[in-house]
């Protein structure tokens, strides 16, 4: 009997899901397939990997009906041909769909229904979702220019925070005792050493984000209008997306770092929604990102 294979490939790991008739009957665990984190040897040895594990439980790939795969980085021209190639080389014959990890998200939260998904990790990005299956984006577009309310924005609002602080442009802050302690160095000096040191990168700046703590963020100025700064920047996301998806109240997924693991940025989003009368609720996803990359296969059923 057939099955469809659904991935949910990020940067650091994938994880697959195997429906058959809409039931769920096995999960799968293997490397990432991000093309712009891993090279393209490696993103074959994860594949074959999952493939050997569904071969293992049963599920042969030469009987498999669709794969759907959810990854971060297809906006690379070479990664959906790369993947699906693959895909091919691994013994599965069926037709392979490929989407944004953020859709796949959205598919799995939502399940068929209208709504917005806000994702705030590393990068940040608002997803919505109408009626008609139509999809409607705001952000999204990467460090350098866009990114606001991520944990890179954070990241980098705190660096400037305590270089501000230290030449008197800014009010003192509890943050550059706490940069100083998690970067073991001692000046500003060092700072910019780290900043603009070759092993520094997006992630190492968006690392930083976890140093904006409830405690900080209670008992610290600076820490707060940062906070509060992200949050602005997250609604502005939502706002375009809520008001496309036309009247009514829809439900918004929070997804990402910053707001599952910042208490108090995700209440400075609710407190902002609120405050504007935004259409929208904060609701939990119904199905994980593997499972809605699996679900593109139902919704386009003949």
């Amino acid at each position: 009997m057939g099955f469809v294979l659904g991935m949910d490939g990020g940067g650091t790991a994938t994880g697959a899901v195997i429906l058959r008739q809409g039931r769920e009957c096995a999960r799968i665990a293997a490397g990432g397939i991000n093309y712009n984190s891993y090279p393209p040897g490696q993103i074959r040895e994860h594949l074959q990997e999952i493939a050997a594990k569904c071969q293992e439980l049963g599920f042969a790939p030469s009987h498999c009906t669709g794969v759907g795969i959810g990854a971060a980085g297809i906006s690379n021209p070479g990664a959906v041909p790369f993947l699906k190639q693959c895909i091919k080389e691994c013994g599965f014959v069926c037709p392979v769909v490929v989407m944004g990890d953020h859709e796949a998200a959205l598919r799995g939260g939502l399940m068929g229904e209208p709504g917005a998904l806000l994702i705030a990790g590393t990068g940040s990005i608002c997803l919505a979702r109408n009626k008609a299956g139509r999809l409607y984006r705001t952000g999204g577009y990467g460090h350098l220019i866009d990114d606001g309310g991520s944990a890179y924005a954070i990241g980098r609002d705190i660096l400037q925070a305590v270089v501000q602080s230290y030449d008197g442009r800014g009010k003192k802050t509890l943050l550059t005792e706490a940069v100083f302690q998690e970067l073991c160095i001692h000046s500003v000096e060092g700072l910019t050493g780290f900043v603009y040191g070759s092993g520094t990168g997006k992630r190492e700046i968006a690392g930083l984000a976890v140093l904006l703590t409830e405690e900080r963020i209670k008992n610290d100025q600076v820490s707060e209008k940062i906070a509060r700064n992200a949050a602005g920047e997250l609604v502005k996301l939502i706002r375009p997306c809520l008001s496309w998806l036309g009247e009514g109240s829809y439900p918004l997924l929070f997804s990402g770092s910053v707001l599952m693991k910042n208490k108090m940025v995700n209440e400075f989003v609710r407190e902002q929604m609120a405050k504007e009368g935004l259409p929208g609720y904060v609701a939990e996803g119904k199905k994980d990102p593997a499972y809605g990359a699996a679900s593109w296969f139902q919704d386009n059923a003949g």
